[in-house]
């Protein structure tokens, strides 16, 4: 675990003194590395509610946020929500596609709110902003934000019944560059403002940006202090000690195949229950969610995508082997999520999905319950 506060060795001194160039890195300036991106990434988290216009977010804590390497893997997370940080380690990669790096500048900040690239549903809008030390990239700092309106048929863009197709839920956003130099890029604010409710919502993007820029700051605070080769080395370190860490309790599981169903009770009037099944093979050292059996998706805005099922079985496991343990993508490496395409869980394009929150108990509490046959 990391410590949140230390003093630099004369190591690490020299270190930093030949360029944060290493071989290694003494344990005390590790922890303080690992301690410091989990304070910037919990101080993105104050800053966003602090400069927030919406409810949801200023009161309600409807966000998170994550500090990300060069590679675009996830390092450190705020405390936040389960579904959005189960998911962010999948949507970062997906946004960086299309956005080369060697295109990005400092103040730059990419976002999207697409429910199969992100956390399932329109409200929700990824930021993801690049940061620089002395020309070089050296990470991300990501945030997401739900919010209130993102147009469509119904205030909220989260209604359930009525719902057909993603396409009358709102404004869905591709991977697209919303800040270019530290400002906004007015042609996306325009399209944005024109297609939601209430002006909220371009505040709270201010809010994120400005949440990615503290993040951004302190990230470069360390590597001003220890290196930008030093910091980079104690990234590859977190995420594989922790890869590391996870599979050392993945493989005190006892081998098996663990199943559970659960029903939700339906999707609107005269509609039938929808079924949740999940099995949970524990082999080799390895563990897999197969969530095969769980009924097909239907015409209500409550379907989860893949990303959103991944992101609560994610939270199953975690919570009965390192409960306690920081988040990052090793941890994420060690588990395998699979549903049948089509299904409830993971279901086709353009499937309505506003409303998924509904079933996010029922995801992680189904996993559970299959996971409590090996952990009772």
């Amino acid at each position: 675990m990391p410590a949140s506060i230390g003093m630099a060795t004369s190591s690490s001194v020299s270190e930093r003194a030949n360029g944060g160039s290493m071989r290694n890195v003494d344990p005390v300036t590790f922890s303080v590395v690992w301690g410091g991106l989990i304070s910037a990434a919990a101080e993105m988290g104050v800053t966003l509610a602090r400069t927030a216009y919406s409810m949801a977010v200023r009161e309600g804590s409807d966000f998170s946020t994550g500090v990300f390497d060069a590679e675009g893997n996830m390092v450190a997370q705020g405390d936040y929500s389960p579904g959005h940080l189960g998911s962010m380690a999948f949507a970062v990669n997906l946004m960086l596609r299309d956005f080369p790096r060697e295109g990005l500048r400092p103040g730059d900040a990419i976002i999207c709110n697409d429910p199969w690239i992100g956390s399932g549903h329109l409200p929700d809008v990824y930021m993801v902003s690049p940061v620089f030390h002395e020309q070089e990239l050296i990470g991300f700092s990501v945030c997401i934000g739900h919010q209130i309106d993102m147009g469509g048929a119904g205030a909220g863009s989260t209604v359930i019944q009525g719902m057909i197709d993603n396409y009358q839920e709102g404004l869905r956003i591709p991977p697209t560059l919303c800040f270019r130099d530290g400002k906004p890029v007015v042609e996306v604010f325009r399209i944005i403002e024109a297609n939601v409710r209430v002006p909220e919502v371009l505040g709270d993007l201010r809010a994120q940006f400005a949440a990615n820029m503290t993040g951004a700051a302190r990230i470069q605070d360390l590597a001003r202090h220890y290196g930008s080769g030093v910091l980079k080395h104690c990234m590859r370190e977190i995420i594989e000690r922790s890869e590391a860490e996870m599979n050392a309790e993945i493989a005190r599981l006892p081998e098996g195949t663990y199943t559970c169903e659960d029903y939700f009770d339906d999707a609107g009037p005269d509609t039938p229950p929808i079924k949740f099944q999940v099995a949970v093979i524990i082999k080799d050292g390895q563990i897999t969610l197969d969530w095969e059996g769980t009924g097909p998706q239907v015409e209500a805005g409550m379907n989860s995508t893949l990303h959103y099922t991944y992101a609560y079985s994610i939270a199953a496991v975690k919570s009965v082997t390192l409960p306690r343990a920081p988040q990052n993508q090793g941890v994420i490496r060690t588990i395998n999520v699979k549903a049948p395409p089509g299904c409830f869980l993971n279901p086709r394009r353009p499937a309505p999905c506003g409303g998924r929150n509904v079933v996010s108990h029922r995801i992680y509490e189904t996993a559970l319950g299959a996971l409590s046959k090996a952990v009772p």
